[in-house]
């Protein structure tokens, strides 16, 4: 994991690596290879919609962090302007970086319930086998 040296501009491979994992856990889930029960697969979706409904319901406050900030005409002020506003809204900013984990969330939720799919599909077929052996 690569961290940001504050210089600005530097690659945070930390937040893109989540980004990568969701996509992974998404395609993985759907080649059938992850299983999750309905419970923990519905706990978890729960989860996933609170949180970008949390997100969602922050719109008014995200878009005032994302304007251009006011803090007087002094030299610090005026340097301090553009920066804080790149910190909120460039391709690493935290405006910028809350609303794509939002969305890869929703790619995540996909994942968890092809998931749950792929565990009644398995629940099923091991009870099938158990009436074949039954019988």
């Amino acid at each position: 994991m690569q961290i940001a040296d504050g210089g600005g501009g530097g690659p945070v491979i930390a937040a893109q690596s989540i980004f990568d994992s969701v996509n992974a856990f998404a395609n993985t889930a759907a080649s059938g290879a992850i299983e999750i029960s309905e419970e923990g697969g519905n706990n978890l979706i729960q989860v996933i919609r609170q949180f970008r409904q949390w997100v969602a319901d922050q719109g008014n406050d995200l878009d005032q962090l994302s304007q251009t900030r006011k803090l007087g005409e002094t030299y610090g002020a005026k340097a301090m302007t553009p920066f804080i506003h790149q910190v909120v809204t460039d391709g690493q900013g935290f405006v910028t970086q809350l609303r794509a984990l939002s969305d890869s969330l929703a790619k995540a939720e996909e994942g968890i319930g092809k998931a749950m799919e792929n565990y009644r599909a398995t629940e099923e077929a091991n009870k099938s086998k158990a009436n074949i052996i039954e019988v």
